[in-house]
């Protein structure tokens, strides 16, 4: 029988002890199919022991009478009873069974992802002396990258530059390229200036406004402090302006040994002087350093200078994208560095 037929079948057996059967009738016909019959119909339908056994049991105990003289009400009630509560307990103890050794096996597990955790901190560790950590949706908040990018678009495009020229660049490459249009066009050099001041104060807005808002993710202080604590050197490496990042995060210069900012370089990542420099200012080499970062340029220009990257999921990207830009390891977030997540 399949489900269907069995359902129906279920909902004749429940009519028919509703509509034939008269419990006022003194009868074991009337009187004691009714709950057998509604139990049933309720199994058929529910495909649940628990239903049979809940309706049995509550018709039953409605119509007990252990003192009358009809053997049904005396006996045959009470006999469904008792097999409707053995039936109910039986179930209720197996699903207690059954979840603690869900339960089991889940602690197990999850001991089991800590320890494994544990072990890859410290091989990801090892041999390293210093960390370069991008900041937006790394240490903080990622900014809303893609508002911003069109309204610097949005603004360039009114100069007259051909939109195919910047469809592909990031936000600052957009103005670069915008001004290096005007000059080519041989625009006033008054004209050029104003493009230029308008359109970095228009970035420059949106980071100080969205800083007034962020702040750093819960535990990074603590986790920076604890990497210092350990000897590692820290370096931010960031396309954002200095004052954004201070805002953001106070105190941050005094857990990092170096901020390479927007406004602190004349070349900015995913170009590889910008994490060089960082490099250079804290006195490490490549090959003993981690990029950790939630974009997909943080794995790209990490990969090419020759630093282990470290992919987060605190930004937005997943970790497939992230292992395809480079990442050697996809963590929770920065705070998997120091502690299981």
């Amino acid at each position: 029988m399949n489900k269907t037929a069995r359902q129906f079948t279920g909902c004749l057996a429940i009519l028919g002890a509703v509509f034939l059967l008269d419990p006022s009738q003194a009868s074991a016909w009337h009187q004691f199919w009714l709950p057998v019959l509604i139990g049933l119909g309720g199994y058929l339908v529910t495909g649940s022991s628990n239903a049979i056994a809940l309706a049995a049991l509550t018709l039953s105990l409605i119509n007990l009478d252990g003192e009358s003289d009809r053997w049904y009400r005396s006996h045959g009630y009470l006999a469904l009873v008792i097999v409707s509560s053995v039936i109910l307990l039986f179930n209720l103890f197996t699903s207690f069974r059954k979840e603690i050794d869900t339960t089991r096996e889940r602690r197990l597990a999850e001991r089991r992802e800590r320890n494994r955790s544990k072990v890859e901190r410290r091989r990801l560790l090892e041999d390293q002396g210093a960390i370069v950590f991008d900041f937006d949706g790394t240490l903080a908040p990622n900014l809303d990258l893609p508002e911003m990018r069109r309204q610097v678009l949005k603004y360039s495009l009114t100069f007259g530059v051909p939109e195919d020229l910047l469809e592909p660049l990031y936000i600052v490459e957009i103005i670069d390229r915008t001004e290096a249009f005007l000059i080519e066009k041989n625009a006033e050099s008054t004209k050029i200036k104003h493009y230029r001041e308008t359109a970095e104060k228009l970035i420059l807005d949106i980071e100080l406004g969205e800083a007034e808002q962020n702040a750093p993710f819960d535990g990074v202080a603590e986790m920076l402090e604890s990497l210092g604590r350990d000897g590692f050197k820290i370096g931010i490496v960031t396309r954002n302006c200095r004052e954004a990042v201070l805002k953001t995060f106070p105190g941050i210069e005094a857990l990092t040994d170096a901020i390479h900012a927007r406004d602190d370089v004349d070349y900015l990542k995913p170009d590889q002087r910008h994490v060089k420099i960082s490099l250079e200012t804290l006195g490490v080499e490549p090959t003993r350093t981690l990029m950790v970062g939630d974009g997909l340029l943080d794995m790209e220009v990490g990969k090419s200078v020759g630093l282990k990257c470290v992919g987060v999921l605190t930004g937005s990207n997943t970790q497939d994208q992230l292992e395809a830009a480079g990442a050697d390891i996809v963590l929770p977030s920065v705070l998997s560095l120091v502690k299981s997540e």
